[in-house]
């Protein structure tokens, strides 16, 4: 099944893989990076996050709060892919997330904060910091 995510610069195919009705795999194909963002998600925590050799390279978290708001906590990437607009698509794939599900979002992180203040096309989903 293809998707368009909200910018017309991501494209990417999903698959949803459930076990036990707790954790989500979401594979994304980004055309900018190359880079697949795949999705964790156990209870009301999850994370969006690419591998590389078997290691986490990139990841952003987040936790799910019982009136619908989801809160980036924590953004990181490998310093070999800084630069790479890695962190923006991290952070983008969160915000494509919560419209789909219809969360707001609460960008704790310092990282998250900087890219929603930059990003006026995110406002719709932003709710407080």
């Amino acid at each position: 099944m293809r998707h368009n995510c909200f910018t017309n610069k991501l494209n990417f195919y999903k698959l949803t893989v459930q076990a036990n009705s707790l954790v989500a795999i979401e594979i994304c194909l980004i055309k900018v990076t190359g880079m697949l963002i795949l999705q964790e998600q156990h209870g009301n925590d999850g994370s969006f996050f690419i591998e590389k050799a078997n290691r986490k390279v990139a990841q952003i978290n987040y936790t799910i709060s019982t009136d619908n708001a989801l809160t980036i906590e924590h953004t990181i990437v490998d310093e070999e892919l800084r630069n790479n607009n890695i962190g923006f698509d991290l952070v983008a794939k969160v915000v494509e997330y919560a419209r789909d599900k219809q969360y707001k979002v609460i960008p704790e992180c310092s990282f998250a904060k900087a890219v929603f203040e930059k990003e006026p096309g995110f406002s719709d989903v932003l709710t407080r910091y």
